[in-house]
């Protein structure tokens, strides 16, 4: 959670979801990444650094890569679940009076609640940017 420095009334929340990804199986996260990788970083410690380091990175490239665009539909499923859940989470906790939609995605993600929270809550303002409000246009 941070604050804008522009607007000291704007309260940021991020979702965190880029933190989530599928889970990998055990045997796979140790057959095929901790021993090759380890191996090639303890044989790197000496004078064979640079042959190590570029099989780790053919190992990465031709061995991990493939098995991590596997699991990346899962990675996006849980994430788009984890983003869904702290936004509502996020609206459900706060007390704000003007809400800001400010990408294409937070639209998508407020179908599900935005109507019902603005049936809820008649006062609130909706913007898709930072715009002045209103009431403060008129007071100029």
């Amino acid at each position: 959670m941070g604050r804008d420095p522009l607007d000291p009334r704007v309260e940021a929340r991020w979702t965190g979801s880029s933190k989530v990804s599928a889970p990998e199986p055990k045997a796979t996260a140790i057959l095929l990444r901790r021993i090759p990788l380890g191996a090639l970083r303890l044989v790197g410690r000496g004078p064979l650094r640079g042959p190590a380091d570029g099989l780790s990175r053919w190992w990465r490239r031709t061995v991990l890569g493939p098995l991590k665009k596997r699991r990346w539909p899962e990675t996006k499923r849980l994430r788009e679940a984890h983003r869904r859940a702290a936004v509502a989470a996020a609206v459900a906790e706060a007390e704000f009076d003007w809400l800001v939609l400010h990408e294409p995605q937070a639209v998508e993600l407020g179908v599900d609640w935005l109507p019902r929270l603005l049936d809820e809550r008649p006062g609130l303002v909706t913007t898709f940017s930072f715009e002045p409000r209103a009431e403060a246009a008129r007071e100029r």
